[in-house]
């Protein structure tokens, strides 16, 4: 029994280390127990789970052993389910890693290949030559970011989160700025800050979001946050205002502060700020104090949530993006005077009727529109 367990033990560290590449290509994220996993999970599988399920398939001559079965099935399905479920919760028993480009999963594998020839031909000294180099390429793979620290340019992507919004901004230096994150309405929706942010991020090799904007307390626009700070570290957060008491905004900022990252809202907020080799203007809510001349970020009480985002000019060199949030026709009037000519317009409130007014249009006179 006990070379049984040894024998499947290293027969299921070979497929996961056969197979890492691949695991992380399609889900960025690895499992270094699974072998463990495995013992248990293999046994059960081939020896209950599989029987069980023959039997079950020819009880029907009888509901009792048919309804039998079917509960010592499904108790077995979801017992594995549970180790494998707590065996993932273990610290650093998964690790997220980096989209592997076809030229790393091929270097990965001549490693591999010449390793297990120095087993064969019990090359000791050579072994551990490629040892080394293997784990020094996984190590260097999994740390060296895709992103250029010196590119000179600014990148935008605007990925597909279903009924939501969310930007991911590249700055010249290579910071990684979030205008929102897309979310769920409900509890069992799809998340995008799991299944689409964090996945672009890990593709690039990003670990740690230096900025990320919220520009209103609304699920489809901040609720993806809620994974990615957890599972990322947010240097610092922008939104308006904060709240003790507005789940999942009051567990973002917590976990943002948690992990040391600095929270500005309206009272710390600034209507122009440089950062990143970026130029920043918030253009609304602000207001104008008529004493120090100076431009105060503050929310209106007579407006709603929407019509209270967060309207942001970011701007690189001679090219700027404006964002917009969930504002209606009433605040794109009240700001037109202050817009100017802009490259990328991001359409306030998902393109609805209630958006995209004419004084918006001529005013921003956009070449692109998102």
């Amino acid at each position: 029994l006990y070379n049984f367990f040894i024998l499947m033990f290293l027969s299921s560290t070979a497929v996961t280390v056969t197979t890492l590449p691949f695991i992380a290509y399609k889900f960025n994220k690895v499992s270094l127990l699974s072998p463990i996993t495995n013992l248990i999970a293999v046994p059960i599988g081939g020896f209950v789970v599989t029987p069980l399920a023959l039997f079950h398939s020819l009880s029907s001559f009888s509901l009792w052993f048919h309804n039998f079965y079917s509960y010592m099935l499904d108790y077995s399905i979801k017992f594995i389910d549970r180790v494998a479920m707590f065996i993932s919760s273990i610290p650093y028993g998964i690790h997220s890693v980096r989209t592997p480009s076809w030229d790393a999963v091929l270097f990965y594998y001549i490693i591999l290949i010449a390793a297990g020839y120095c087993i064969y031909k019990k090359h000791r000294k050579l072994l551990l030559v490629f040892s080394v180099t293997f784990v020094t390429y996984i190590i260097v793979w999994q740390n060296y970011p895709v992103i250029d620290s010196k590119q000179k340019s600014m990148e935008v992507i605007f990925p597909y989160v279903g009924q939501g919004d969310a930007a991911i901004i590249t700055a010249p230096q290579g910071h990684i700025i979030l205008v929102d994150a897309g979310g769920a309405f409900d509890s069992n929706g799809v998340d995008p800050g799991r299944t689409v942010m964090a996945k672009i991020l890990r593709q690039k090799g990003i670990d740690t979001i230096d900025l990320a904007i919220i520009s209103h307390p609304h699920p489809d626009h901040q609720n993806g946050f809620l994974y990615l700070s957890k599972a990322f570290n947010i240097n610092e957060l922008w939104l308006l205002e904060e709240s003790d008491n507005h789940y999942p905004l009051n567990e973002i900022i917590d976990n943002v502060r948690t992990k040391g990252g600095k929270i500005n809202s309206s009272n710390s907020l600034t209507a122009h700020t440089e950062k990143f080799g970026l130029n920043f203007m918030i253009l609304h809510p602000i207001v104008e104090n008529p004493l120090s001349n100076e431009i105060n970020i503050e929310k209106y009480s007579e407006f709603d949530a929407n019509d209270n985002s967060l309207v942001i000019k970011i701007t690189w060199k001679n090219r700027s993006i404006l964002f917009t949030g969930d504002i209606s026709d009433l605040i794109e009037e009240l700001i037109a005077q202050e817009l100017t000519e802009i490259d990328i317009l991001k359409i306030p409130h998902h393109g609805s009727s209630t958006s995209s007014s004419q004084k918006l249009l001529s005013a921003t006179k956009a070449k692109y529109s998102v």
